[in-house]
């Protein structure tokens, strides 16, 4: 009877200091989930968002950087309130128009 009274005791102290929550990252544009969005915590290590674009962070985190190829990077701040959705915005570039034409091959000197 000890055991099972520790064991929820336990339980439910681990829960109340370890709170976390999800985060959803989005694109701003379509509204469509980010997948493996790097985060970086200020002072703390960098993970990965889920196919979804959610991570789980810890509650003690305020400030966090977004990286993902082909969206400005992020830096979000905030206090108090969590974040339910983070939207990213594209990082548009043009490109000059390049034409490839068709030349000679250069196996064809090795094969004859």
């Amino acid at each position: 009877m000890k055991y099972i009274l520790f064991l929820l005791l336990y339980g439910s102290v681990s829960f109340v200091f370890a709170q976390n929550y999800t985060l959803q990252i989005k694109d701003r544009e379509t509204n469509e989930p980010v997948p493996f969005v790097k985060i970086t915590p200020q002072g703390g290590k960098p993970s990965l968002a889920d196919i979804d674009g959610r991570i789980e962070l810890p509650a003690e985190i305020h400030s966090f950087e977004l990286h993902c190829f082909g969206y400005r990077d992020t830096l979000i701040e905030f206090s108090g309130t969590k974040l339910p959705v983070v939207y990213l915005t594209a990082a548009v570039s043009n490109l000059n128009q390049i034409t490839v034409l068709p030349g000679e091959n250069p196996a064809h000197r090795i094969m004859d």
